[in-house]
């Protein structure tokens, strides 16, 4: 359906809805008006719930959206129209007047929170790879700020609407109670997936389980306990919700039920060999089950775009072992960044003193921690991350590698790695074992002045000693990042949508100054920090936008014109500080669009 905006929103409307509200109220009481006062939404569902999600206002995130860098940037580019930026706006007059429809009030007063209560899953493997179904069973509740009667009125109109949207004309449509609440069911051929409505009071209830629907209930009537005495939420939710636009929790219960299923996709990310993804699984089952108490999140719109917190909150003994393990060493090395090349995808700089010794000080100070079975789990994960690199010798690395390291991910699930050196004639034994590992055959060739030294082993490895800096990688990866650094534009791999999306000015990360100031953002606190170069997220999310409002036809050609381009370059990176504290391990992102790209997955037609 198209949307007419500029009859929906137009400055004519507003002007006069003003006037009115004036008129009728007296100026004085019209500057009074007032939003409702924000309420706690974690007393309306039940504390053992899974995970909880809160979006305060939908006003504000539109509001947010329209008023961040990407917006200013890219909405004159894709024919979106400024009108836009009123609606968040316009749901404010609205939900402070209680004047309008009651799609409108309440979407301009409302608060919205969601609980996952319980989790159906499936996980395997096929030839493309790990997978897992996920089957989430929810409750969305909307704190409408209305009386009774619109809440129930909601219910019995507007959810039948939309059940009919998903299920058809021929929906099934049941009423029964609950504890002497009035339950409305939908659903369609298929019974296992209905769509159930409930009031009570101002609340509006929707959900896809009639289990999750009752817990919800139960909590909201003080029957079960409700998750707003969790004591982890109370005492850390103020660490990431600075009056946050958006809220998240996971909850223990959670974690522990992700930690099942999770691993197993997780280790993907870090090997294929088949014993080490065991391995690696087993590491994180075992460590989240005794030092994971739950992870908050926070997000908040600024001038920029968003800043989102993360607060993965650990066990005492645990969180104290990883500050000591992973204290940040001196300031940014520039040096190894003019290695990364600026269209990469993303990349993660590691900066930690005697990076070479990194696991077997994690081995000491965390495993007394965890149990037997814990222990030898995180034992044998840094006994094969060893084995892994293809080296008797542990002592070769840990001599030979410097404070700094550089994760360079080109695609997924291939990686570049950029290190800093402390003793050369040891790093050059270990790149001779690691190239060398299990009888491979080892050869060079000189590039650009630079030898690379490559294997026949089976996932291609190669290796290159530039000054201070040692590179490994593929063969193809090598000679990019060398190029990187020469200032040399190289590598198909940046013509596949890569390059569109990147600032086409400079050719490594190290020479854009604008990014190095974004990096140095951390004061020095975080040993880790994160980087997507190129604003992929904020572009894919615009163009959605455009395609659902009809100003487009959502092709990606669009962000290939030269106006698309100069916009796009302008929008800020996404980077990512994670500092390990007395609390657990919190991150804050930084990033022109935030997980609000997510929205994209909602809209596409997949």
């Amino acid at each position: 359906m198209k949307i007419n905006i500029p009859s929906l929103i137009s400055r004519k409307t507003l002007l006069i809805l003003g006037v009115a509200l004036m008129a009728t109220l007296g100026l004085g009481a019209y500057f009074a008006l007032h939003r409702p006062p924000r309420v706690d939404m974690t007393r309306y569902v039940p504390a053992n719930s899974l995970a909880f999600v809160e979006a305060y206002n939908l006003g504000d995130l539109v509001d947010g959206i329209t008023s961040t860098r990407t917006w200013r940037e890219m909405a004159p580019v894709l024919g979106l129209s400024s009108q836009l930026k009123e609606i968040g706006p316009l749901f404010g007059l609205f939900g402070r007047t209680g004047i309008g429809p009651d799609e409108a009030v309440i979407a301009g007063r409302a608060q919205f929170a969601c609980a996952i209560t319980s989790l159906e899953a499936d996980a395997g493997s096929t030839d493309e790879g790990p997978f897992v179904h996920l089957k989430p069973h929810f409750v969305l509740v909307i704190e409408t700020h209305s009386n009774r009667a619109v809440a129930e009125r909601v219910v019995r109109d507007k959810v039948g609407i939309v059940a009919r949207r998903l299920f058809g004309e021929l929906a099934v449509h049941d009423v029964d109670s609950y504890q002497g609440i009035e339950v409305h069911t939908f659903h369609g051929s298929d019974q296992t997936r209905p769509m159930l409505g409930a009031s009570t009071a101002g609340l509006v209830l929707i959900a896809n389980d009639r289990t999750a629907l009752e817990s919800c209930v139960d909590a909201i009537s003080g029957r079960v306990q409700n998750m707003a005495d969790d004591p982890v939420l109370a005492r850390f939710r103020p660490t990431v919700d600075h009056n946050s636009s958006m809220f998240g929790y996971l909850t223990a219960a959670g974690i522990d039920k992700l930690s099942a299923i999770g691993p197993a996709i997780l280790s993907s990310r870090f090997t294929t060999d088949p014993e080490r993804m065991s391995s690696v699984a087993s590491l994180f089952r075992h460590i989240s089950s005794q030092a994971l108490s739950g992870l908050l999140y926070g997000g908040e719109f600024t001038e920029d775009g968003v800043t989102e917190r993360y607060l993965t909150v650990l066990s005492p003994y645990i969180a104290s072992a990883m500050t000591e393990t992973f204290k940040p060493s001196a300031g940014l090395d520039e040096g190894c960044l003019r290695f990364v090349p600026r269209w990469a995808e993303d990349f993660t700089v590691v900066n930690a003193g005697e990076l070479g010794g990194l696991p077997e000080r994690a081995l000491k100070r965390i495993s007394p921690g965890l149990d037997v079975v814990g222990g030898l789990a995180l034992r044998e994960f840094v006994l094969g991350f060893y084995g892994q690199l293809g080296t008797s010798s542990p002592d070769l690395i840990k001599k030979g590698l410097g404070d700094q390291m550089v994760l360079v991910k080109f695609s997924e699930p291939e990686l570049g790695v950029i290190a800093q050196i402390r003793d050369r004639q040891s790093l050059a034994a270990y790149v001779q074992s690691y190239l060398g590992n299990r009888g491979a055959r080892v050869w060079t060739e000189n590039y650009k002045g630079i030898e690379i030294s490559m294997s026949s082993a089976e996932d291609e490895r190669a290796a290159a000693l530039d000054g201070t800096y040692l590179l490994t990688g593929r063969a193809a990866r090598v000679r990019q990042m060398i190029d990187a650094k020469m200032g040399n534009k190289s590598g198909e791999e940046n013509r596949a949508g890569s390059q569109v999306l990147c600032d086409a000015r400079f050719t490594s990360v190290g020479d854009d100054a604008r990014l190095l100031q974004a990096l140095s953002g951390s004061s020095g606190r975080a040993p880790v920090i994160s980087c997507s170069p190129c604003p992929r997220d904020a572009a894919t999310l615009m163009l959605e936008i455009s395609r659902l409002t009809r100003t487009t036809d959502g092709s990606r050609e669009i962000l290939e014109r030269d106006e698309a381009r100069r916009a796009l370059e302008r929008l800020p990176p996404s980077v990512t500080f994670t500092e390990f504290r007395d609390t657990g391990v919190y991150t804050e992102t930084r990033s022109a669009i935030g997980n609000l790209s997510l929205i994209v997955s909602l809209g596409s037609e997949d």
